[in-house]
């Protein structure tokens, strides 16, 4: 199962892992809520789809 917070491919498309179906108030059951980076009227865009699909994401680059 993933975790919050770590990056995942779908479809070649990068996104990281913003809730999970065991956290209090999800409604996902076998789902994992992602973003993908897209804003749509100010406000990000997140998806929700089965944790299977996904494949393990890149590890990020980290600047400071």
């Amino acid at each position: 199962m993933h975790e919050i917070g770590e990056f995942v491919t779908l479809n070649d498309r990068i996104g990281v892992v913003v809730q999970m179906p065991h956290q209090p108030g999800a409604d996902l059951e076998d789902h994992v809520a992602v973003w993908f980076g897209l804003i749509e009227n100010g406000r990000p865009e997140i998806w929700t789809v089965p944790a299977e699909y996904f494949l393990a994401g890149p590890s990020p680059i980290v600047k400071h």
